[in-house]
């Protein structure tokens, strides 16, 4: 067998991973104390979740931060939530943000969706 190229098609070509550099980027401003996402802590059955936020509150500081419509904030929230950045507390089959009460929490560092492409 003969190599007629040069191309390296191996570890260093990752186009998603600027992709998700900015995501993750988005995704710490949510997480801001100050100016992000606001969460608490939210009792569901006999426990007591700290750091819930819910899809409303998802939803409006999307379109305020990115200034898009409310049907594209929806897009992007349901990217988030699909590519495990947030995920929901109740539905855990639905990958979808729902606008409403439901309930959501960010995802630890460690399983972020960069973090299993660098694997």
């Amino acid at each position: 067998m003969t190599i007629r190229t040069l191309r390296d098609h191996g570890q260093h070509y990752r186009p998603r991973m600027a992709c998700l550099k900015n995501v993750e980027v988005f995704v710490v401003e949510m997480q801001d104390p100050k100016s992000g996402v606001k969460g608490a802590d939210q009792k569901l059955n006999v426990t007591t979740i700290p750091h819930v936020i819910n899809g409303q509150d998802i939803l409006a500081w999307i379109v305020t931060k990115l200034k898009v419509t409310t049907e594209e904030a929806q897009a992007f929230g349901t990217m988030l939530v699909a590519y495990g950045y947030i995920y929901p507390l109740q539905n855990h089959r639905k990958l979808v943000l729902v606008p409403d009460s439901t309930l959501y929490r960010f995802q630890t560092p460690l399983l972020l969706a960069r973090a299993e492409v660098a694997r």
